[in-house]
């Protein structure tokens, strides 16, 4: 919640262009010499070359694994466990108010720390996901440059591209299986894409409830 109010949409637009001025950096490095494009694995898709073992090359493929790879990775360790924490004292706070509270409202704190709890799942869902998304990439890059090359088939090539290129449709469906209010917006609009998965009204009212008694706590510390 406080994250939200420190969010401005200046500071969403300059995030914005961070992240496509960072993705510019490394795309067009091959065109000054620093690295190269080349086709990969069945020969279906180009990508960085990391199967030449020049100076150049190398060097981009262990900047691109560093600052690409591991330092996301940092980034996104650290901003969960910071999550985690603000859950877990988000957690004690409730237990303390639970206390004080009548029947009605011990139910919507209920709900909202339950949310918490969700949000924290997920976000460790999609850390696990990114891991796997991009680690194949990773794995094979540092092979081709350390490792035996013969390891390095054209299967073996392909199957990081594949992981890869998925990582772009995984939120959606966590989202889409996992977050009762996205549910509802699903099931009213495309009602067979959840089939599968049963909708829970019981559990978006909660989720309502506990949005509800937010925002009225916070309206309530505004004036106050």
């Amino acid at each position: 919640m406080a994250a939200s109010k420190k969010m401005s949409h200046r500071k969403a637009f300059l995030m914005i262009i961070f992240v496509w001025m960072w993705a510019i950096v490394w795309a067009v490095g091959p065109i000054f010499n620093w690295g190269a494009y080349v086709p990969e694995g069945i020969l279906t898709s180009c990508s960085f070359d990391y199967l030449s073992t020049d100076s150049t090359t190398r060097s981009n493929i262990l900047c691109m694994y560093f600052c690409g790879f591991m330092m996301p990775i940092v980034i996104i360790g650290f901003c969960y466990f910071n999550i985690v924490m603000s859950v877990s004292n988000h957690e004690k706070e409730m237990a303390a108010m639970a206390k004080r509270l009548n029947a009605k409202e011990l139910r919507k704190a209920q709900a909202g720390q339950s949310a918490e709890m969700k949000l924290a799942k997920i976000s460790m869902i999609i850390i696990t996901q990114f891991m796997l998304s991009w680690s194949p990439y990773a794995i094979v890059a540092l092979l081709a440059q350390f490792g035996p090359t013969e390891w390095i088939t054209p299967l073996a090539a392909e199957l990081p591209v594949l992981f890869a290129k998925a990582s772009a449709i995984h939120n959606p469906i966590v989202y889409s299986v996992s977050h009762p209010k996205f549910r509802e917006a699903i099931q009213s609009t495309f009602p067979w894409l959840l089939s599968c998965c049963q909708f829970n009204e019981k559990e978006c009212e909660d989720a309502n409830d506990a949005e509800e008694e937010v925002v009225a706590s916070e309206g309530g510390g505004e004036s106050a």
